[in-house]
Protein backbone atom coordinates (compact mmCIF):
# COMPACT_ATOMS: atom_id res chain seq x y z
CA UNK A 1 0.00 0.00 0.00
CA UNK A 2 1.41 3.36 -1.07
CA UNK A 3 0.61 6.90 0.01
CA UNK A 4 0.33 9.47 -2.76
CA UNK A 5 1.60 12.94 -1.83
CA UNK A 6 0.19 15.53 -4.21
CA UNK A 7 0.35 19.26 -4.72
CA UNK A 8 1.45 21.88 -7.20
CA UNK A 9 5.08 22.32 -8.16
CA UNK A 10 6.99 24.09 -5.39
CA UNK A 11 4.63 23.24 -2.51
CA UNK A 12 7.25 21.13 -0.70
CA UNK A 13 6.30 17.53 -1.51
CA UNK A 14 9.83 16.21 -1.95
CA UNK A 15 11.17 18.17 1.04
CA UNK A 16 8.51 16.77 3.38
CA UNK A 17 8.82 13.24 2.02
CA UNK A 18 12.59 13.28 2.44
CA UNK A 19 12.23 14.48 6.03
CA UNK A 20 9.73 11.68 6.71
CA UNK A 21 12.24 9.19 5.31
CA UNK A 22 14.88 10.41 7.76
CA UNK A 23 12.54 10.56 10.76
CA UNK A 24 10.35 7.48 10.14
CA UNK A 25 12.27 5.30 7.70
CA UNK A 26 9.67 5.45 4.94
CA UNK A 27 10.66 4.73 1.35
CA UNK A 28 10.13 7.75 -0.91
CA UNK A 29 10.04 8.15 -4.68
CA UNK A 30 8.93 11.00 -6.86
CA UNK A 31 6.73 10.12 -9.83
CA UNK A 32 8.94 12.18 -12.14
CA UNK A 33 12.09 10.37 -11.01
CA UNK A 34 10.50 6.94 -11.44
CA UNK A 35 9.25 7.87 -14.92
CA UNK A 36 12.65 9.24 -15.90
CA UNK A 37 14.38 6.07 -14.70
CA UNK A 38 11.82 3.74 -16.33
CA UNK A 39 12.15 5.50 -19.67
CA UNK A 40 15.91 6.10 -19.33
CA UNK A 41 15.40 9.81 -19.94
CA UNK A 42 17.83 12.66 -19.31
CA UNK A 43 16.94 15.42 -16.81
CA UNK A 44 13.59 17.25 -17.09
CA UNK A 45 13.34 20.85 -18.20
CA UNK A 46 12.62 23.45 -15.52
CA UNK A 47 9.33 24.42 -17.24
CA UNK A 48 7.77 21.06 -16.21
CA UNK A 49 5.89 20.61 -19.51
CA UNK A 50 5.14 16.99 -20.43
CA UNK A 51 4.90 15.91 -24.07
CA UNK A 52 3.59 12.34 -23.53
CA UNK A 53 1.49 12.29 -20.37
CA UNK A 54 -0.10 8.88 -21.07
CA UNK A 55 3.23 7.25 -21.93
CA UNK A 56 4.81 8.68 -18.81
CA UNK A 57 1.97 7.35 -16.66
CA UNK A 58 2.37 3.86 -18.13
CA UNK A 59 6.05 4.07 -17.19
CA UNK A 60 5.11 5.18 -13.66
CA UNK A 61 2.72 2.22 -13.25
CA UNK A 62 5.46 -0.18 -14.37
CA UNK A 63 7.92 1.34 -11.89
CA UNK A 64 5.39 1.16 -9.04
CA UNK A 65 4.72 -2.47 -9.90
CA UNK A 66 8.37 -3.27 -9.12
CA UNK A 67 7.92 -1.80 -5.63
CA UNK A 68 4.70 -3.80 -5.17
CA UNK A 69 6.43 -7.02 -6.23
CA UNK A 70 9.14 -6.31 -3.65
CA UNK A 71 6.41 -5.60 -1.05
CA UNK A 72 7.87 -2.12 -0.46
CA UNK A 73 5.29 0.54 0.37
CA UNK A 74 6.31 4.04 -0.68
CA UNK A 75 5.53 7.68 -0.23
CA UNK A 76 4.99 8.64 -3.86
CA UNK A 77 5.06 12.34 -4.62
CA UNK A 78 3.42 13.61 -7.77
CA UNK A 79 0.46 15.43 -9.27
CA UNK A 80 -3.15 14.93 -10.26
CA UNK A 81 -2.65 17.30 -13.21
CA UNK A 82 0.32 18.05 -15.42
CA UNK A 83 1.05 20.75 -17.97
CA UNK A 84 1.12 19.28 -21.46
CA UNK A 85 3.57 20.47 -24.11
CA UNK A 86 1.22 23.38 -24.92
CA UNK A 87 1.27 24.48 -21.25
CA UNK A 88 -2.33 23.43 -20.59
CA UNK A 89 -3.27 21.67 -17.36
CA UNK A 90 -4.19 18.07 -18.19
CA UNK A 91 -5.82 15.60 -15.80
CA UNK A 92 -4.08 12.34 -15.13
CA UNK A 93 -6.63 9.58 -15.69
CA UNK A 94 -8.26 7.97 -12.67
CA UNK A 95 -7.23 4.49 -13.81
CA UNK A 96 -3.58 5.51 -13.39
CA UNK A 97 -4.20 6.16 -9.69
CA UNK A 98 -6.14 2.90 -9.42
CA UNK A 99 -2.95 1.13 -10.61
CA UNK A 100 -0.64 2.73 -8.05
CA UNK A 101 -1.64 0.53 -5.07
CA UNK A 102 -2.73 3.56 -3.03
CA UNK A 103 -4.03 3.44 0.50
CA UNK A 104 -4.53 7.17 0.78
CA UNK A 105 -3.67 10.62 -0.50
CA UNK A 106 -2.09 13.60 1.20
CA UNK A 107 -2.64 16.87 -0.67
CA UNK A 108 -0.24 19.64 0.27
CA UNK A 109 -1.19 23.29 -0.03
CA UNK A 110 0.63 26.46 0.90
CA UNK A 111 0.35 30.23 0.51
CA UNK A 112 0.84 30.95 -3.21
CA UNK A 113 3.32 33.73 -2.46
CA UNK A 114 5.61 31.26 -0.68
CA UNK A 115 5.26 28.75 -3.53
CA UNK A 116 6.12 31.51 -6.01
CA UNK A 117 9.30 32.34 -4.08
CA UNK A 118 10.29 28.67 -3.84
CA UNK A 119 9.84 28.10 -7.58
CA UNK A 120 11.78 31.27 -8.40
CA UNK A 121 14.62 30.19 -6.13
CA UNK A 122 14.67 26.58 -7.31
CA UNK A 123 13.87 26.88 -11.02
CA UNK A 124 14.39 30.55 -11.80
CA UNK A 125 10.77 30.82 -13.01
CA UNK A 126 8.25 33.52 -12.10
CA UNK A 127 4.61 32.39 -11.89
CA UNK A 128 1.73 34.76 -11.26
CA UNK A 129 -0.10 34.41 -7.97
CA UNK A 130 -3.38 34.01 -9.86
CA UNK A 131 -1.94 31.12 -11.90
CA UNK A 132 -0.67 29.42 -8.74
CA UNK A 133 -4.03 29.86 -6.98
CA UNK A 134 -5.85 28.43 -9.99
CA UNK A 135 -3.45 25.48 -10.20
CA UNK A 136 -3.97 24.73 -6.50
CA UNK A 137 -7.75 24.85 -6.93
CA UNK A 138 -7.79 22.42 -9.86
CA UNK A 139 -5.27 20.12 -8.14
CA UNK A 140 -7.55 19.97 -5.09
CA UNK A 141 -10.66 19.46 -7.20
CA UNK A 142 -9.04 16.62 -9.14
CA UNK A 143 -7.75 15.04 -5.92
CA UNK A 144 -11.26 15.08 -4.48
CA UNK A 145 -12.76 13.51 -7.62
CA UNK A 146 -10.13 10.75 -7.88
CA UNK A 147 -10.30 9.92 -4.18
CA UNK A 148 -14.09 9.77 -4.26
CA UNK A 149 -14.11 7.56 -7.37
CA UNK A 150 -11.53 5.17 -5.89
CA UNK A 151 -12.79 5.27 -2.30
CA UNK A 152 -9.48 6.63 -1.02
CA UNK A 153 -9.11 8.79 2.07
CA UNK A 154 -7.81 12.30 1.36
CA UNK A 155 -5.98 14.48 3.86
CA UNK A 156 -5.48 18.12 2.87
CA UNK A 157 -2.60 19.67 4.79
CA UNK A 158 -1.90 23.40 4.60
CA UNK A 159 1.79 24.20 5.14
CA UNK A 160 2.28 21.30 7.58
CA UNK A 161 5.30 20.98 9.81
CA UNK A 162 7.63 18.09 9.07
CA UNK A 163 6.23 16.30 12.11
CA UNK A 164 2.58 16.80 11.13
CA UNK A 165 3.26 15.53 7.62
CA UNK A 166 5.18 12.48 8.87
CA UNK A 167 2.35 11.69 11.30
CA UNK A 168 -0.24 11.88 8.50
CA UNK A 169 1.85 9.50 6.40
CA UNK A 170 2.35 7.18 9.36
CA UNK A 171 -1.40 7.12 9.97
CA UNK A 172 -1.97 5.89 6.41
CA UNK A 173 0.77 3.28 6.57
CA UNK A 174 -0.47 1.97 9.91
CA UNK A 175 -4.09 1.96 8.73
CA UNK A 176 -5.24 4.32 11.49
CA UNK A 177 -6.26 7.13 9.13
CA UNK A 178 -10.02 7.76 9.02
CA UNK A 179 -11.68 6.83 5.75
Amino acid sequence: MNVFVAGVHGVGKTYLCEHAVRSHGFTHASASKLIKEQLALPEWNANKLVSDIDGNQRALIAAIQRYAEANTPILLDGHFLLRNSAGELTEIKTDVFASLHLGGVILLEKDPQIIRQQIAGRDGLDHSLDALRAAMEVERSRAEVVCKELGLPLSVLHAPTEQAFAQAAQDYFSGSSAR
